[in-house]
């Protein structure tokens, strides 16, 4: 991509997802000046939000230059993106999801359908009680609000690395307690989106423009800033919003965690 841009800086882009990431992209590029083209599914709403929100929203991409196609991908080519219409394109950058290595697998370890590993509540291994996993790697079948981010892997990585300590003292591991009330997302320099978010998804207000973007920008520095300050204090200082009591894994059938424990014929790690 980088040896694209050097070449033809006014090359169009096509951004394929209208989730928080293709949003981030799309704008971020048409931020620089790029034409792009968000491409997202037909009846898709862009971020969950509601009626004047996802207008304000629109208007917003428009200004940038953020053309939205919404179809149905049949196939892309070296000419771009078939559907139902055609985009013209000559770089395509798929944001349709995350999806774990696949190595938790190919070692046998029980895994969620994006390859990640199955944990506890505590974020102990279903199975393995000395192996740890947390972030983007780890899945909490019982608490299937917690999504690849980066607002939910922080918190998941100190409450694991605090129950490895209290296990080496001889303690108990405690359950993970950790909600999402809000999302925030990046719409290009000085503007952004913060939304309240429930278990089910986006839900109540919605902040938009510079006050959001103070806020986004205000996390980002204080997570980054976080590990000095511990250090510098000789404690934990990272906090996190508290969320319902994980239910037992014991008590929910098998089928319903979707769980894998062994590499499936073909799975490349």
């Amino acid at each position: 991509m980088r040896e694209r841009r050097r070449r033809r800086p006014d090359a169009p882009v096509s951004v394929i997802g209208g989730g928080t990431t293709g949003i981030e992209v799309a704008t971020a590029l048409a931020s620089t000046g790029r034409p792009v083209t968000l491409v997202v599914p037909p009846e898709h709403r862009l971020l969950g939000l509601g009626a004047a929100d996802a207008h304000w929203l629109d208007s917003h991409l428009d200004r940038l230059g953020v053309s939205v196609v919404r179809d149905t991908i049949q196939h892309i080519d070296e000419h771009g993106i078939h559907g139902l219409h055609s985009t013209p394109t000559e770089l395509v950058l798929p944001c349709t999801g995350f999806q774990a290595s696949g190595a938790a697998r190919a070692l046998g370890l029980p895994t969620q359908d994006r390859g990640q590993v199955a944990v506890l509540p505590t974020l102990a291994v279903l199975g393995h009680p000395n192996l740890w996993a947390a972030g983007d790697a780890a899945a909490v079948p019982t608490m299937p609000w917690l999504h690849m981010s980066c607002a939910a892997a922080l918190p998941m990585g100190a409450h694991a690395a605090a129950n490895i300590l209290a296990t080496l003292r001889g303690d108990r591991a405690q359950p993970l307690s950790l909600a999402l009330p809000v999302r925030c997302t990046a719409l290009g320099p000085r503007t952004a989106l913060v939304q309240q978010m429930g278990a089910g998804g986006p839900e109540g207000w919605c902040l938009q423009g510079l006050g959001a973007a103070v806020i986004k920008a205000g996390i980002v520095a204080m997570v980054s800033r976080m590990s000095r300050w511990e250090a510098q204090a000789g404690r934990p200082l990272y906090r996190w919003a508290q969320g319902p009591v994980p239910a037992s894994l014991d008590a929910t059938p098998r089928h319903a965690l979707a769980l894998r424990s062994a590499p499936e014929a073909g799975a490349h790690p």
